[in-house]
């Protein structure tokens, strides 16, 4: 009974489940990593809006030539 409550609540759910699953792969590297930093910053901000529809399409085209 002492060898079942310790393993179970403090190994299982508490190490793996709560600390390693939810934290680190899903919340931090999921959304954090992949959605915000990667997806929406450096795709569609800084390269699709600033590199293409202001640098390249404004400038260089409609006031250059």
């Amino acid at each position: 009974y002492y060898y079942q409550l310790d393993y179970y609540e403090e190994d299982s759910l508490l190490d793996l489940d709560n600390e390693d699953s939810l934290l680190d792969s899903d919340e931090e590297d999921s959304l954090l990593d992949l959605d915000i930093g990667d997806s929406l910053l450096d795709l569609d901000d800084e390269d699709q809006l600033l590199d293409l529809d202001i640098g390249d399409s404004l400038l260089d085209l409609d006031i250059g030539e």
